[in-house]
């Protein structure tokens, strides 16, 4: 799980610690094994040439970039 937010700095870590709080309360295996946050947000995940979706399906039916 990857948590990408506008105001990073202060959101996304926010967001995904009470995430991983609400993971530990539920004693079901939610199957996921890391929670992390965009260092750049998406900006910095599409400048670095990771790959980005451009298909206007919700959610995402296309293997392009």
């Amino acid at each position: 799980m990857c948590f990408s937010i506008m105001i990073l700095q202060v959101r996304g870590p926010s967001c995904a610690h009470m995430f991983l709080d609400y993971l530990s309360e539920v004693k079901e295996d939610a199957g996921i094994n890391k929670v992390m946050v965009l260092e750049r947000g998406f900006n910095g995940w599409h400048a670095s040439g990771r790959p980005v979706c451009h298909c206007t399906d919700a959610p995402c039916t296309s293997d392009s970039t």
